[in-house]
């Protein structure tokens, strides 16, 4: 690992999901929080969707069939429920399920806040701490029953191109999977490999996965910008 991370290459841990000993869907989640607003944003045009409950998201994570309809085309909205909780600790929030992923990151000298290794431990005290997390990234995905929904939606939840501050660690906790035999299901709308789930970018991977990551090298940041201009004028980008 050391080596690796003084290449800045990323690395991948497998299976470390079976170290979670609570459960990390919807249900657990709606108990205690569904009636709160949460702000999200709708991935299709990237604007802020305020007025709905963390209720409204886990029922479309969950059933595509109910997610909600953008109020001005009425279309269903890909939503995207970032760094959730905004303004509060994850550990004072919900210390049980901090507590159940931090046991199941890798590498805790690193990860852990109060690892040997994390330079965020040797703050001194009367310094405001950095918030580095935990947050829960959710998103809704692109599912074969969304093809009668938003036939022009080719892409599931996602995040833009950005460059973090600091080292970051994910962990996929859940993979919302359709069950069969529930309301709205068709033969077409069953089948994994249906032509409705294919991206031009990601061919079949966006079938197979619960998440897909392009990571570049930071020693590869200014091309990637001067790409990003030259792309945002040609578009009369701003």
């Amino acid at each position: 690992f050391r080596e690796r991370w003084r290449r800045r290459e990323p690395v991948v841990v497998e299976r470390r999901n079976d170290h979670l000993k609570l459960k990390w869907g919807p249900h657990g989640f709606l108990q205690r929080f569904g009636a709160e607003k949460v702000q999200m944003t709708d991935c299709r045009d990237g604007k802020s969707v305020h007025w709905l409950t963390l209720a409204h998201f886990f029922a479309g994570y969950s059933h595509p069939w109910t997610r909600a309809l953008c109020p001005d085309t009425f279309r269903r909205m890909m939503l995207k429920l970032k760094d959730w909780p905004p303004d509060q600790d994850f550990c004072a929030k919900m210390p049980e399920y901090f507590e159940d992923l931090m046991q199941a990151l890798p590498f805790p000298q690193y990860t852990h806040r109060d690892g040997i290794l994390n330079l965020a431990k040797y703050f001194p005290s009367q310094f405001v701490p950095p918030d580095l997390g935990p947050k829960m990234y959710n998103a809704f995905g692109r599912h074969a029953a969304w093809q009668g929904m938003d036939p022009n939606t080719k892409k599931g939840g996602h995040t833009n191109l950005h460059c973090d501050v600091a080292d970051a660690v994910n962990m996929m906790v859940d993979v919302g999977v359709h069950t069969r035999g529930e309301e709205g299901d068709s033969d077409e709308e069953e089948s994994p490999a249906s032509e409705s789930l294919q991206d031009d970018e990601l061919g079949e991977l966006s079938s197979q996965h619960g998440a897909i990551w392009d990571i570049w090298r930071w020693e590869d940041s200014d091309a990637i910008l001067q790409l990003l201009h030259a792309v945002a004028r040609e578009r009369d980008v701003e």
